[in-house]
């Protein structure tokens, strides 16, 4: 995967964002200036991840979206890191199921017809509204198709191929108006924590910002 330092003025403090599919670091490009670094993994057609860039830091909190819940869940459940905090925003540790994150067949069709059209009605329904799509249009990575495909793939043959494991997130916040990872699926999900039940679509700029920054 890339692990890219959105903010590095070497604290000892490290915020740790496992963002979802098809997102680079623009997605942060408009960060406002933070006393702690800030480090963003995305693409995960490949799995690897550098523990040695991490090693320096006292205290790290881990916040992940969408796929990258289970991403992050999957890097790091055997790790011995003491995160501060871990939170988890409209994904799950189940992120390929019809009952408890998004359907196999949902994410297939998503796969096989993935198209710049195809593309761009699923960022409208990601976003739920203009006024936060124009918002993540204007952050949005630049890239192609073919591999924003791959990284489905990969994705898909990753979730399937992992052996059980556990990871307890300590906080999970679910958007109430999320038409990707859909709220009654994420409550089933997480039926064994208490959640925190937000108004929001899959994605939101906003939220993302508090839970990384605060």
């Amino acid at each position: 995967m890339n692990q890219h330092f959105v903010n590095k003025i070497n604290s000892d403090e490290l915020v740790i964002f496992f963002a979802g599919w098809g997102i680079n670091e623009r997605i942060l490009s408009n960060n406002q200036p933070f006393d702690k670094d800030l480090l963003i993994c995305f693409d995960y057609r490949n799995p690897f991840f550098d523990f040695e860039i991490i090693e320096k830091y006292k205290k790290i909190k881990l916040v992940a979206w969408s796929f990258g819940v289970w991403m992050a869940a999957k890097t790091l459940h055997s790790s011995d890191i003491c995160f501060s905090k871990k939170i988890a925003f409209n994904g799950t540790m189940f992120p390929i199921d019809k009952d408890r994150g998004i359907s196999l067949d949902y994410f297939d069709k998503t796969t096989e017809n993935l198209s710049e059209q195809t593309l761009i009605k699923f960022n409208k329904r990601m976003c739920g509204n203009s006024a936060v799509y124009n918002y993540f249009e204007a952050l949005k990575a630049q890239r192609n198709v073919a591999d924003l495909k791959e990284e489905l793939i990969s994705f898909k043959e990753n979730y399937y191929n992992s052996p059980e494991f556990s990871f307890d997130w300590d906080e999970i916040y679910v958007g109430d108006e999320d038409r990707i990872f859909i709220p009654n699926n994420q409550k089933m999900a997480w039926s064994d924590k208490k959640i925190n039940l937000i108004n929001a679509f899959h994605y939101d700029g906003d939220i993302l910002k508090r839970l990384i920054y605060e």
